[in-house]
Parts: C-alpha cells; sequence; structure tokens
C-alpha cells in the first residue's frame, strides 16, 4: 500500500476511535430501546396466549382415512382407522382425507358453540352428526379453493348438536402441497370461546388484512419514488422488499388464484425466496456505498432457486421435493439475513451513519427473519414473525425512509424558493444596470453628436461666414452671393439644432423626428416632398448611435438634394429590402439632372458625401448612390441587428462610432 494510503488509513482510525465514539454510543442505545419495545411491550402483545379462560369440550376416539371423493358418500365408503389424537398428519397429497373424532355434551348451550378446526389444509368441509356446519368455498378438486389458510372462529348453531355424544367429520383436500396436518381442535360454548380468542381472532383477521393492504399502500407509495427520486437503486430496492413481504403475506389470504396445485407453490416458494434476497439488496442501497457485486448476486441466487424449485415440484416426489425446497429456501433466508446484518454492521463500523433509528429498526428486523427461517429449517414450525411483527416494522422502516425524504424534499424546495428569489433580485439589478447603460450610451451618443457638430460649426460654418465676413471688408460681396451665402448657413443651423433632439430613441422615432424637421424645410425651399412608408412601424431594435448615424445619413442626402438638385420632387420611400424583406431600405430620390456633391458614377468626392459613407461603414449598413433615369438617388441597406457579422456589435451594443474623414 502506498505512503499516503497507510496515512489516510490510519488518519481514518483515529477519527473513528474518538470521533464517532458518541455515535457509536447513540446507536446502541437506539437499538437497545428498539430492542426492549419489542420484547417488553410488543412481542407480549402480538404472540401471548391470545386467549383467557374457557372451557373447552374433551375430544376423542381420533379416526382418519383417505377419501374417494369430499362428499358423504366419500365418507361412508372410507377405511377409517383410529389414530392418535388430538394432532396428526399424513403425506401426500394430492387427494382427499377424512378425519373424524367424538365430544359429550352434558347439555346443548342456547348460544351455539365456537370452534376453532386448526387445520392446515388447502380447503375443508365440516360436518356434525351428518350436517354440513362449515364449508367455505370449493374443495372438489382440481378446481378447490384455499380457504384452509384462514384462520378464524367459526360458529356451530345449536341445531347441529345434541345433549350427548357428537360425531365431528373432516373433509380435507390439498391440490399439491403434500403435508396434511391437523392441529388439537377447540370447541366449546360460544360465548367463551368468543370472549377468550377475539384478540387471536383479530390479529388473524383484520389485523392481518390491514397490514396487507397497508403494505401494497407503501410499495406504491415507494414505486413512486422511485420514479420521481434521482436514487433510483434505493427506492427500486424500497419497492421491492415492501413488496415481496406482502405478497408472502397475502398468500395465505389468496383463497381463489388463478393459478392452483404446483404452480401455486412455485410461486409461494418464490416469493418467500425474494423476502430475504430484498433485504439483502435494500441494505446494500441502503448504505449510500453499495457493493456492486451484491445485486448481481441476489439476481443470481433468484434465478438458482427457481431452478431447484421448478425440479423439487416438477421433478421429484412429493413428499420429498417439498421437504427439499423448504429447506433451500430456509437456509438462503438464514444466511442472505445474517449477510444482511454483516453489511449493515460493516458499513457501520467502516463508514458510521446518523440514521440509527432506521438501523435499529432493521436490526430487529433481520433478527426477527434469522429466528423465523432457523425455527422453521430445524424444528419446522412458525414463529409468525413474518405474519405479525414484519408489517408493523416496516411501515416504521418505510415511514422513516420517507420522512427523511420529505424532509430532504422540503429542504430542496426552500433552497429553489431562496435561490429563485435571489434570482429574481439579480435579474431585476441586471434590468436595472441595463436601463442605467441605455441610458448612459444615449447620452454619450449625444455628448458625441453634439462634439461632432461644434466641430462642423467651427469647421464649416464659421469657415463660411469667415469667409464671407472677407468678402464684404474688401467690397467684393454681392447681394445675390450673400444671400446664398447666408441662406445655406441658416439651413445648416437648421439641421443642426434638430439633431439635437431625441434621435436615438428608436428608429422609428427617429424617422418620425426626421419627417417633422425636413417637410418644412423641403417645402420651404420650393420642392415637394412625397413621403412613403410600406414597412409599417415594427422596426428592428437599433442601438442608439446607429439609430444617430442613419438620421445623418439622411439628413446629408436631403441637404445635397436641396443644394445641388435642380428638380422639383424629392422621394423618401422606406421598404423592406426585396430579396430580405426582415431587412429595411431607405432611399432619398430627386428628380434633378446630377448633384453637384456627387459623381455621375454615384462614387461621391464631397465632405459630405464622405461622412455618409464614413457612418454607413460605422454600423454595417450598405450605402449606394448614383442617378438612373428618373434622377439622382441614395439608397441604404440597413442591416439585422445580430444577423450582420460585420454589424452585429454596432447594432447590439450601440458602438459603432462616427469616424470624421480627414
Amino acid at each position: 500500500m502506498p505512503r499516503g494510503d497507510v496515512k489516510a488509513e490510519a488518519e481514518k482510525g483515529k477519527a473513528f476511535s474518538t470521533d464517532r465514539i458518541p455515535a457509536v454510543a447513540r446507536l446502541l442505545l437506539a437499538i437497545v430501546v428498539v430492542q426492549a419495545v419489542f420484547w417488553l411491550l410488543l412481542n407480549p402483545i402480538l404472540f401471548g396466549p391470545g386467549h383467557g379462560p374457557h372451557t373447552s369440550f374433551e375430544l376423542s376416539n381420533y379416526e382418519a382415512a383417505e377419501l374417494a371423493t369430499p362428499d358423504a358418500a366419500g365418507l361412508a365408503g372410507a377405511d377409517f382407522k383410529p389414530i392418535e389424537g388430538p394432532g396428526w398428519w399424513d403425506c401426500c397429497g394430492p387427494g382427499y382425507r377424512g378425519l373424524r373424532f367424538q365430544f359429550t355434551l352434558p347439555e346443548v348451550p342456547e348460544e351455539g358453540l365456537g370452534f376453532l378446526p386448526q387445520v392446515s389444509v388447502d380447503n375443508f368441509q365440516v360436518r356434525i352428526n351428518g350436517s354440513i356446519v362449515l364449508q367455505h368455498g370449493k374443495i372438489t378438486l382440481p378446481n378447490n379453493t384455499y380457504h384452509g389458510n384462514e384462520r378464524r372462529i367459526e360458529f356451530v348453531p345449536a341445531s347441529a348438536v345434541r345433549a350427548g355424544v357428537n360425531q365431528v367429520e373432516y373433509i380435507m383436500v390439498r391440490n399439491a402441497m403434500p403435508y396434511f396436518d391437523l392441529m388439537k381442535p377447540v370447541l366449546g360454548p360460544r360465548h367463551e370461546i368468543e370472549t377468550a380468542y377475539a384478540w387471536q381472532a383479530f390479529l388473524l383477521g383484520p389485523f392481518e388484512m390491514s397490514c396487507i393492504v397497508a403494505g401494497f399502500v407503501l410499495a406504491g407509495f415507494a414505486f413512486i419514488l422511485f420514479v420521481q427520486s434521482e436514487a433510483k437503486g434505493f427506492a427500486f430496492a424500497l419497492f421491492l422488499l415492501i413488496l415481496a413481504w406482502t405478497l408472502k403475506a397475502h398468500h395465505y389470504s389468496w383463497s381463489d388464484p388463478p393459478m392452483g396445485g404446483e404452480l401455486r407453490l412455485f410461486y409461494y416458494f418464490m416469493v418467500t425466496a425474494m423476502v430475504p434476497l430484498a433485504w439483502l439488496n435494500f441494505a446494500n442501497c441502503w448504505t449510500g456505498r453499495p457493493i456492486r457485486w451484491v445485486g448481481a448476486g441476489c439476481l443470481a441466487t433468484f434465478g438458482l432457486v427457481a431452478v431447484l424449485t421448478a425440479y423439487s415440484l416438477w421433478g421429484m416426489p412429493p413428499g420429498e421435493g417439498f421437504d427439499f425446497i423448504s429447506e433451500v429456501t430456509n437456509i438462503v433466508g438464514t444466511a442472505f439475513m445474517a449477510l444482511t446484518l454483516g453489511i449493515l454492521a460493516w458499513h457501520m463500523i467502516r463508514h458510521g451513519d446518523d440514521r440509527h433509528w432506521e438501523v435499529a429498526i432493521f436490526v430487529l428486523i433481520l433478527l426477527l427473519a434469522v429466528l423465523e427461517f432457523a425455527n422453521e429449517y430445524l424444528w419446522q414450525e412458525t414463529t409468525g414473525y413474518f405474519t405479525r411483527t414484519n408489517p408493523l416494522l416496516i411501515l416504521s422502516l418505510a415511514i422513516a425512509v420517507f420522512a427523511r425524504s420529505i424532509r430532504l424534499f422540503r429542504s430542496a424546495d426552500q433552497i429553489n424558493q431562496v435561490l429563485s428569489q435571489r434570482l429574481a433580485l439579480r435579474e431585476q439589478e441586471l434590468l436595472n444596470a441595463h436601463d442605467r447603460e441605455r441610458e448612459l450610451i444615449k447620452r454619450q451618443a449625444h455628448d458625441d453628436e453634439r462634439q461632432r457638430i461644434l466641430r462642423d460649426m467651427h469647421d464649416g460654418l464659421g469657415s463660411q461666414l469667415m469667409s464671407m465676413l472677407l468678402a464684404a471688408r474688401r467690397g467684393e460681396a454681392r447681394p445675390e452671393r450673400m444671400a446664398e451665402g447666408l441662406q445655406s448657413v441658416i439651413d445648416e443651423m437648421r439641421l443642426m439644432i434638430a439633431s439635437m433632439d431625441s434621435v436615438g430613441e428608436s428608429l422609428f422615432a427617429a424617422l418620425s423626428l426626421f419627417h417633422d424637421r425636413v417637410a418644412p424645410r423641403i417645402e420651404g425651399a420650393g420642392f415637394r416632398l412625397d413621403w412613403s412608408n410600406s414597412y409599417g412601424t415594427e422596426f428592428p431594435e437599433y442601438g442608439p448611435r446607429p439609430t444617430l448615424h442613419v438620421f445623418r445619413i439622411l439628413q446629408e442626402a436631403v441637404t445635397n438634394a436641396l443644394k445641388h438638385s435642380g428638380g422639383k420632387t424629392i422621394w423618401i420611400v422606406i421598404e423592406p429590402k426585396p430579396t430580405e424583406a426582415e431587412r429595411v431600405r431607405i432611399t432619398v430620390r430627386d428628380d434633378g439632372a446630377i448633384s453637384s456633391g456627387t459623381a455621375g458614377d454615384g462614387a461621391g468626392t464631397g465632405r459630405g458625401v464622405a461622412n455618409m459613407r464614413t457612418r454607413a461603414t460605422a454600423i454595417g449598413a450598405v450605402l449606394d448612390m448614383g442617378r438612373d433615369d428618373k434622377g439622382m438617388y441614395v439608397m441604404l441597406d440597413l442591416p439585422m441587428p445580430g444577423h450582420d457579422t460585420a454589424a452585429k456589435g454596432s447594432w447590439q451594443s450601440g458602438d459603432g462610432k462616427m469616424v470624421s474623414p480627414q
């Protein structure tokens, strides 16, 4: 072992010897408490005498015989032979058996008799003095029912008995299971028997049925947990465990199953074998550190038991086969329950665990299961632990598991709520930050544009006014030339002032403002404005700076048309681009011959045209200028935000910057 691993193991052992002592003490305390509660409180209730004082009639003259038919004729034709009573057994089925004994009544009780048949067969019929007093279901092979597994107090009417000697006759049937078993029947006054065995009747009747129903309900919850939980292995192991026990308990009350004979026995032994295998698999998953081979080993063992069961039932004599597979299931049960205890012990020693009460219940259940299988293997007697204690203990274990899961789900819900609140707060902060950023970008765009306007005023208007002033001082200022210069200065000043409004709000707002500003100017210059918008009002969302660039390009195009066109009409057309309907196309056209601000081929050499091209390039738009048979035009194709790679940054973040040409 590497030195690092040795050191880690030493640290682990040191941690166990000091830190885990309180945990071990709590675990031992939980085990002691659970064991004390069961053996001192629960066990006397479930496995005490179960009956009070009562009168039980003396039974005598036991006789038994093999019957040809399950009726009066079969009883009459049978060869009855004396047997030692009251206990009796016979082998080997299938077939019918008859049993009879006698009891004496000094007088007939008015309420009749209470009767516990105490027989272990598939089904049976009871006759007293030749009259049928008890039969549930069918007793005729091969379609008999299995009411013989039921344990309850039966009642005999007073009319069926007489003072003096009475004869009781049993007709018993076995479909496959080899043994006919009879324990000592209990027969006495109805009121006394009913009072004395009321608690036992409750445990064997309503209590057992309630446990079975609870088992199926818990199995359903476990399956839902399996479907919803991320811990699929553990949830499925819990589902199999609860289902295995419930099916085994239900077997004894399943009076009319769809299968009978050896097939029913096969089902019984497979369910019996499934219980300890399910316990081992569940314990392995419960540790949280499952051993990989355990699941595969359980499945392989289950398959082996299935093969042995089939061979014993269909390949061996009835008595030998039944005894063989019974021993196999008892050995497997004892071994796997002991192995389950070993896995739990190893987990607690090796890793420790704070689920002390679950472990304590675990230990008790497994201990009782070992006693059950061992008792059946050594003395062929059942302890009743599976049918009476396992329901309560499995219910306790399931409740503990579900409670822990609910706490985890509740914690997860609380965490989700906290995370949702934090996420909502963060989203609001991001929205506020985004709004502040948009406002900052808009202000910065306007500031940049104001700086550009100041430069243009200094370089353009300032130089033009200075030229006019020098001409006037030199006496070279002609009136018409001065009027033209002043008009040009006034127009330029109007455009600059108009552009200081909130152009960058949106493209629709910018175009609306452009229309309101430019229409009076065009009409005042003697032109007719033809404005057309077939795109609509739902324009793509552009940033403030790109929108301002579009506004400036259109301003420059109209200014050029007013200054240099010899026409009478200016058309401004807003429409979808013919080949790409999502894109916006804006065209400014006039009907003049040629603009002095542009060349005939549309290349353009003036300062205004250079600015237009620089702005279009900054936002990723396509600018086309030229002349056709209708006159001069300036055509601007805008990109789609996020679709045009070249303009993606400019349009989405609004950082397209104007670079003035030198």
